[in-house]
Formats: structure tokens, C-alpha cells, sequence
């Protein structure tokens, strides 16, 4: 409902201002819907200025920019949650070209899908095709003497050939102590020769 303030224009406009003076006497009761609108900064923003700081959308709230340095981040990790076809993909090519122009960082795309080899190949990027036929492979056996400063590669192989020997043939018991053992002793059986003398001939 709403009322006239026949000679009161003044004072209604008085009271309207963020003075907190009230000069009629008149008073309505607010929702907090209605009361929000009076507090104009409760939107929870995510900007940050930096040369790194990469763009990911716009506030659904206040309509600003959601600037973010991820490195900067307590936790740098992402997910790109969507529905099929809400634009996950998109996202994600959007992220790789930003970060590709405006970082020196390194950009890894594991593709299964093959959806990326175009974008990779406009920014002159290198595409390894990995299948039974290519000449490209992984080595799950390759030691690198750099990989720790405070470990033993030896160490760190070994259980990593460990796991994955376990995740092959262990089945759902997993491998025996004795089984374990001998792999362990195997391995550092096999990686002598190489450490005695780290050559990619040896290995």
C-alpha cells in the first residue's frame, strides 16, 4: 500500500538517506530479502591483481570479473564439475590458452578423447601419441638419479614397481610378504648396473 506524504516531502527524503535519522513517524517491517538490498557489499567477491591472475567468469552475484592466481591459492587445485554440454571443455581450452599466453608455466593434456590436438597445434605445442602401434611409450621402469634430493630413487622405484606390480598381479588378496620381498630384491638387482654407471645404455 502505498500512502502520500502531503507536506512531509522533505523530511521523507531526509529519511530515505543512509543518515539513519528517521523524521516521520512511520515504520514498516523489512524481510531479510528486503534488508539485504540496504547492504550492497555481502557479495562474497574472488579478484586477484597480479601478471598471472588468469580470468574464469563472471560473479552470478555482483556481475564482476573472478580474476585468480591459483599459485597464490592456499590449495591450487581445480575441478570443472557441468552436466554434458554445459561448457566443460570449453573451460578448460579457455584456461589452457590464458595460461599458455600470460604464464611461462609448462601446460601437460592427458587427451583420450583426442579433443585437444587442435588447440595444441595452433600454439605450436607438441602432440605424443601414445598406442600399440605408435613409436611413442612410457617407460614405467626409467629411474631418474634427480627425482630427490632427501630419498633414494632406488627406494622410490622400488616402490613404485611395487605398486604396480601389486595392482597387475596382486589380484584382490595383493602380493605376499614373500612376494614383495623379492621383487624389492630383484630390483635392486636389476638397477645396480645402471647406478654404477648412469648411462641410457645401461638401464
Amino acid at each position: 500500500q502505498l500512502t502520500r506524504l502531503d507536506f512531509q516531502q522533505e523530511e521523507g527524503l531526509m529519511s530515505c538517506l543512509p543518515l539513519g535519522l528517521n523524521q516521520i513517524e512511520i515504520q514498516r517491517g523489512l524481510t531479510t530479502s528486503s534488508t539485504a538490498i540496504f547492504v550492497p557489499f555481502t557479495t562474497q567477491e574472488l579478484f586477484q591483481n597480479g601478471k598471472e591472475a588468469l580470468y574464469y567468469g563472471i560473479n552470478a552475484l555482483s556481475n564482476n570479473l573472478i580474476m585468480v592466481d591459483r599459485k597464490l591459492l592456499k590449495n591450487p587445485n581445480g575441478l570443472i564439475l557441468g552436466t554434458p554440454g554445459s561448457g566443460k571443455s570449453f573451460s578448460a581450452k579457455r584456461e589452457i590458452a590464458n595460461c599458455f599466453l600470460l604464464t611461462n608455466d609448462d601446460v601437460i593434456i592427458c587427451d583420450p578423447e583426442a579433443e585437444y590436438a587442435p588447440l595444441v597445434e595452433r600454439l605450436h605445442g607438441q602432440v605424443i601419441k601414445i598406442s600399440p602401434t605408435s613409436t611413442n611409450y612410457i617407460n614405467p621402469m626409467d629411474l631418474n638419479l634427480d627425482y630427490s634430493d632427501d630419498e633414494s630413487p632406488l627406494s622410490l622405484k622400488s616402490d613404485f614397481i611395487l605398486s604396480l606390480c601389486e595392482l597387475i598381479v596382486g589380484g584382490k588378496e595383493g602380493l605376499q610378504p614373500v612376494q614383495k620381498t623379492i621383487i624389492d630384491r630383484c630390483v635392486r638387482l636389476v638397477y645396480q648396473t645402471y647406478l654404477n654407471d648412469p648411462r641410457p645404455e645401461n638401464m
